[in-house]
């Protein structure tokens, strides 16, 4: 069975969709806009900066829960988040 057949018999309402994202708070962009002739003059961060991870769930009825990680994520922080009390009290097994 393909994957999008097998997704078509689960009632919407059963399905959770999650996703994460990373950033960095040194972030910061390497070009930029000006008038012409004239050129762009703006500080960027010395230091590395701190990584950040953001994971989130959603439903059907809506928003199920965030987490905010200060580091890269792992298979147990994503476990953590799935298994943790914010997802707990949804009642999403």
């Amino acid at each position: 069975m393909i994957i999008g057949e097998k997704i078509r018999v689960i009632p919407p309402e059963n399905l959770v969709f999650l996703d994460g994202t990373g950033i960095n708070l040194a972030m910061s962009i390497t070009y930029g806009r000006s008038v012409k002739g004239d050129r762009v003059d703006d500080i960027r961060p010395y230091e590395r900066g701190t990584n950040l991870t953001l994971i989130g769930a959603i439903s059907w009825s809506g928003f199920l829960g965030i987490m905010t990680i200060d580091s890269g994520t792992s298979k147990n922080v994503f476990q953590v988040f799935l298994v943790g009390e914010k997802l707990k009290k949804t009642g999403v097994e």
